[in-house]
Formats: C-alpha cells, structure tokens, sequence
C-alpha cells in the first residue's frame, strides 16, 4: 500500500503515432522513448518519485548532475556541473561525436533545438575559454575558433523561467530574451572548473596542433612570402634562387644604418 497521494498513469499507445517503428513489436519498440522520457523528468524535478511497471525510475537518475553523468561516453570522460540558482543549473563535457551538442529543459519540458538559454551558456563558455588563451598564449600563431571551440563541447540546462515563449506550439526550442541579471555565471567559477575537470588541456592539445600547423607552412620551401620586418633593406636577392650570395649586416640605431648603406652604395654592393 501507498503511504502517500500518488498518481497511477495506465495506457495503451497508438502505434500509429510512433513513424518508423515495428508495429509488430508493439510496446517493446515504443518502450525505450517511454523510458527516456521518464528519466528526464526524474532528473529535472527530482521531487518526484517516478515507477514505470514497479521499476523506479530515480533509480537511474534522480537529479540533473546524474542525467548529465549518463551522457559520458566512458568513466574517464570529465565533466563539469554547476548550479547558478534555483532556476538555473547547467553542464558541460567534451563532445563524443566532435560536433556541438546539447540537451536542455525549459520548466521540465525538452528543448531539443536549444533556443536562448542554451545559446546564453554556450556563449559564456566560449567567452572564457578565448579570454584565457588570448592572456596565456599572447604571442602564439594559432587561434582557436569560436566553432572550433563549440564543436568540443556538449552543453546541459535545466532552466526555469516564468511564462516561456517557444519559437513553435511544439516547445522544441526556447525563444524568451535571458535576462542576464537573473541568470549570472561566475566566469572565475568557470575557468577554474573548465581547469580542474581538464576541458582546457583538451583545448591546449588542438591549440598546439595549430601552432605546429602555422610554423611547418612558415617553414615550407613550397611557398614563397614576404615578412614586414620594421626597417629592414632587403638585398636584391634576398628570397631567390640566389638568396645564398647575399650577406646579413645588422647595425644599432638609425645612423649607424645611414653609415652601412652610404657605404653599400659607394663599393656597390648587391
């Protein structure tokens, strides 16, 4: 017996509405979209104790940190969680398909195309990461992209917002301006998880291959270029087939230039 006010769900659903299933199979091929919804409730209103033919649902996941860890593709995929809020809590792993993902809920409902809310913490993110790298490599040849750096995420909301608006009746994606007064993340906060859970020393390993990829093209001998040096007088064949004839004279200060070249000019010197 129950010792509290429930509610019992019992139905029989119209295979005609699930496209692309066996209806032969009948429930068991509706099952698994049954179940994954079922774990997204438990796991945005972890209030709720849910039972799906006795099976307790919470037993999967009971709250939205344990929903994001059933998305690691392996135990050593890291993950970062943090709650902003009460209406606020979001997350962040490396992406396992290398494209930019994400899984969101507006007021338990599933945003499957994301929307503003998944947009605002997806910018934030970047935002950080880019600041970082520009301070730690100021003089580095490669850069990281904004959509490189997307593609290595998969961001996770869970949002709560009084009065939604939707880009369509379906509630698939979120078009409500974020205020974003209300929903303020600590970048500090940020960049040291992004740091401790080791999302950045991914990021350093591709920013790496960058750079490696710049400097091989700049040493190159298939292509030919040109490199503004402040105040440098190229000799005649510098950058040929001739280049090995010519001779590297530096001098300090521009009197001390004015005296090489007078002297250049005078033995006629290439």
């Amino acid at each position: 017996k129950w010792n509290k006010i429930t509610t019992s769900v019992s139905f029989t659903p119209d295979m005609n509405v699930f496209k692309g299933v066996n209806k032969d199979k009948g429930l068991l091929e509706v099952e698994p979209f049954i179940l994954t919804r079922l774990i997204q409730i438990a796991s945005t209103q972890s209030k709720i104790k849910l039972y799906y033919n006795g099976v307790m649902i919470n037993s999967y996941s009971k709250n939205f940190k344990q929903y994001i860890q059933l998305h690691r593709p392996d135990e050593t995929c890291r993950v970062l969680y943090e709650i902003v809020n009460d209406k606020l809590e979001y997350g962040l792993m490396t992406s396992s398909t290398g494209k930019y993902e994400h899984s969101s809920f507006v007021n338990n409902v599933c945003t499957t195309r994301g929307g503003t809310h998944v947009k605002y913490i997806t910018e934030v993110i970047i935002k950080v990461i880019i600041e970082y790298f520009k301070k730690k490599h100021k003089n580095s040849n490669g850069k990281l992209s904004k959509n490189v750096i997307q593609n290595k995420l998969h961001v996770f909301v869970n949002i709560k917002i009084n009065n939604p608006d939707f880009t369509s009746q379906t509630k698939t994606e979120l078009s409500t301006k974020i205020i974003k007064s209300d929903f303020k993340l600590d970048e500090k906060k940020i960049l040291n998880v992004l740091r401790r859970e080791g999302v950045l020393d991914d990021l350093e390993d591709l920013l790496s291959q960058k750079e490696m990829d710049v400097m091989n093209k700049s040493l190159s001998g298939n292509k030919k270029r040109r490199i503004n040096v402040e105040k440098l007088v190229d000799a005649e064949f510098a950058g040929t087939r001739q280049s090995h004839k010519t001779n590297l004279v530096v001098v300090e200060g521009d009197s001390a230039k004015t005296f090489a070249m007078t002297g250049f000019s005078v033995v006629k010197t290439e």
